[in-house]
This record gives structure tokens, C-alpha cells and sequence, in this order.
């Protein structure tokens, strides 16, 4: 006759819930450490981006700088395209500046541009300042982007271009 109730080595079922419940605490904690690393990493990617777009405009506005000194009249200050509150508001792109209405950045191959088709999520403005007295401009480039859950990021470069001519 067979006795199920006699005592044998094993484990018990309270052991093994507590066993289940050490673990998946412990695959919580892990599963959000990845959770946020891949957010981190869409951010710092995004932050990266909006970094050298704002470069790319300060570089594409000490060239319009540039081809300013060479045209006759010399000249090196920046024509008024948009005024706003005083300071001067520009898009620009490597084939030129244009008005502020078109700021959105599209991507068209493997260039942001302002015209293009696909929608890059960025935004980019150049804003000057000209103080006369110092013949100098202070040049800011605004890159400005949405993350998806709805969070806003600016990124601002700035320069001063001097009349050292």
C-alpha cells in the first residue's frame, strides 16, 4: 500500500512562489534599465543631430558673411529678410537664405533642407543681432525638435562675426 503522504525531499509550493517572485522582481529591474537606456539613446541621438545642424547654420552664415566682403560695395552685415521684436530672423540652407515661414527642416536624400518631402521632425532659425558700435553681429542658430511622447527640445549655437576687415 502506498502512503502519498509521506514525507520526501522537494520543495513546497510557498517556496516556489517565492523563488517566482525573486525573479521577476529582479527582471523588472533589468527590463527598465533597458527600457530607459534606449530612450537615452533616441535622445543623445537627437540631441547630436540638432548639435550639427546648428554648426551647419552658423557655418552657411559666415559664408553668406563671406561672399558679403567679396561683392562690391564690400559689405559684411546681413540684409533684412524678416524682422521680428528687432532682431533679424532667417531660414537658411546651403543654397541660401530665405524667409522665416518655411523653419521646418525636411529631409531630402541625405540633406535637411527646408524643401524636400519627408518630414525630419527639426526646425532651424538664424537670428541676428548687429551692434554698429563694435561692428559685430551676434549670430544664434535655434534647432528646435519634438520628441515622441510629446517633449519639446531647443538646441541654440551661438557666434559673434566681427568686421575684421
Amino acid at each position: 500500500m502506498f502512503n502519498f503522504f509521506k514525507k520526501q525531499p522537494g520543495f513546497s509550493i510557498i517556496e516556489v512562489i517565492a523563488v517566482i517572485f525573486i525573479i521577476a522582481v529582479g527582471l523588472t529591474g533589468i527590463l527598465s534599465l533597458i527600457v530607459q537606456n534606449i530612450q537615452a539613446q533616441y535622445i543623445n541621438k537627437n540631441a547630436l543631430i540638432a548639435s550639427q545642424l546648428a554648426q551647419e547654420g552658423l557655418e552657411l552664415i559666415r559664408n553668406v558673411r563671406d561672399e558679403n566682403w567679396l561683392a562690391t560695395p564690400a559689405i559684411w552685415a546681413f540684409s533684412s529678410i524678416a524682422e521680428e521684436d528687432g532682431s533679424k530672423l532667417f531660414a537658411i540652407d546651403f543654397d541660401g537664405m530665405t524667409s522665416v515661414d518655411s523653419s521646418s527642416l525636411k529631409i531630402d536624400t541625405d540633406y535637411y533642407l527646408h524643401s524636400g518631402s519627408a518630414d525630419s521632425g527639426f526646425s532651424r532659425i538664424i537670428q541676428t543681432e548687429n551692434n554698429h558700435l563694435a561692428s559685430s553681429t551676434v549670430v544664434s542658430c535655434i534647432v528646435e525638435w519634438k520628441e515622441k511622447k510629446g517633449g519639446e527640445h531647443k538646441y541654440v549655437a551661438e557666434t559673434v562675426l566681427y568686421d575684421w576687415r
